[in-house]
């Protein structure tokens, strides 16, 4: 921790000179988004902004000065670096860092929540040799040498080395289980979109398959489809969405490929506006009411909706109303929690998909924890399980985690689910 804190604060110090005498002085911080734009302008290259999407794409067109000026304004919008202050902070003096992950702290879906250090939020990582990166920089590494060693430049090393600061103790090892793409399973098996859940239960490749069926070769393509698409996005979000997973589309690819998914997924889009038909009928018809679509049933008790799921908890959604919004179409809106405060939220058909979705994957989880509770399970980040085990059991617990997340909760009959996992000593994405 201490190696990769002062390196990053010396990597950050560098950028802020370099980019001062790059410039002759016009930027004087990487902050200055007016005077940088100016700059860039100056050596052709005119930039609508430098929101970090708009600089990723710009990037790779770039050469020289233009370059590194660019890259030194990426870096400048890491927030990723910063958490190695939030980490140091909340060690204890054991070294351990707790209180991290709260328990249906997500009101909406009723996930764990991340708290203090937000290990949710960790930066994935741009290089293929952590470990390397890892050794180099306990050996003393410079940033420059991390910028010459590997694909991204030093504070973006120091970014995908953040996971690895979750280590096991000594003579242990972490044993990972993911849910296999459970969201895109979940919606599906709640949509009824039948050839979706043949793809899961053949064991073929989702991505792949999707890309396939659009006309297109280009897998990642057919990953962003999978992931941005199922609850509502439209073609000008989805194109900023797969700028972030490197996939540049002009606005016509990307609307394209959105009609084309809407079109492959015709029972999922089905459920968006069905589902939202229920849930306004449930609420003309005042207190008591009760409504359903598919595996859901929305009950309007005193001041709040509920959703019962499939399992038969409930989502709750105080206060609940009917609005048009500012085209003259009817949206629900009900009072909730944002940014800490009480607030009223609207909810759009894909919304409310989104939310029961994820409620569902949520519960296919806390099925699994409830199994595995007698396991010292120290973490569960998005769709995964971490336990802490001694060195010698690891495989063997790692296994037990597999087999039990591998098996369909029985108020979930025709869900396919798979999971799959490693055991590490340092914390990483599989």
């Amino acid at each position: 921790m201490d190696e990769l804190t002062a390196l990053a604060t010396l990597a950050q110090q560098q950028q802020r000179e370099r980019i001062v005498q790059l410039t002759n002085g016009q930027v004087r911080s990487l902050s200055q988004v007016a005077q940088l734009r100016a700059w860039l302008a100056d050596q052709g290259c005119d930039m609508e902004n430098l929101r970090r999407q708009t600089v990723q794409a710009k990037l790779p067109e770039t050469t020289g000065a233009v370059k590194i000026a660019l890259q030194a304004r990426l870096d400048a919008s890491r927030s990723s670096t910063a958490k190695l202050g939030a980490i140091t902070a909340a060690a204890s003096y054991d070294g351990r860092v707790r209180g991290c992950f709260q328990y249906y702290g997500a009101s909406r879906t009723g996930r764990w929540a991340g708290r203090r250090v937000q290990f949710q939020n960790l930066f994935r990582g741009s290089i293929k040799d952590v470990p390397g990166a890892i050794a180099l920089v306990a050996n003393g590494a410079t940033p420059d040498d991390l910028d010459m060693l590997f694909e991204d430049s030093a504070l973006g090393v120091i970014a995908s080395c953040l996971r690895s600061t979750i280590s096991a103790g000594p003579l242990h090892r972490l044993a990972i289980a993911d849910f296999s793409q459970i969201e895109a399973r979940v919606l599906a098996w709640l949509a009824g979109q039948e050839d979706a859940l043949d793809v899961f239960r053949t064991g073929k490749d989702i991505y792949t398959e999707t890309a396939n069926a659009i006309g297109s070769k280009s897998r990642q393509l057919g990953k962003v489809l999978v992931l941005a698409c199922g609850f509502g996005m439209g073609h000008e979000r989805f194109r900023e969405t797969a700028l972030g997973y490197g996939l540049t589309l002009d606005p016509a690819e990307a609307a394209a490929a959105v009609t084309a998914w809407r079109g492959l997924n015709s029972r999922v889009v089905h459920m968006w506006w069905e589902t939202h038909k229920a849930l306004l009928r449930c609420l003309r018809r005042g207190p008591g009411a009760v409504d359903s679509f598919g595996k859901i049933t929305f009950l309007y008790k005193g001041a709040a909706l509920l959703a019962r799921l499939p399992s038969g908890r409930h989502l709750v959604y105080r206060r609940p109303r009917i609005e048009l919004n500012d085209n003259g179409y009817e949206e629900f809106v009900y009072k909730g929690s944002l940014g800490g405060n009480w607030t009223w939220l609207r909810c759009w058909p894909g919304k409310i998909v989104e939310n029961v979705t994820q409620a569902v994957a949520r519960d296919v989880m806390a099925e699994a924890m409830l199994q595995l509770r007698n396991l010292p399970l120290i973490a569960t980040v998005h769709d995964e399980l971490i336990a802490e085990v001694p060195r010698d059991d690891a495989d063997q617990v790692l296994d037990r985690m597999l087999t039990v997340m591998r098996q369909t909760p029985s108020w979930a009959p025709g869900l396919p689910v798979d999971a799959n996992g490693f055991v590490v000593s340092r914390y990483m994405k599989g």
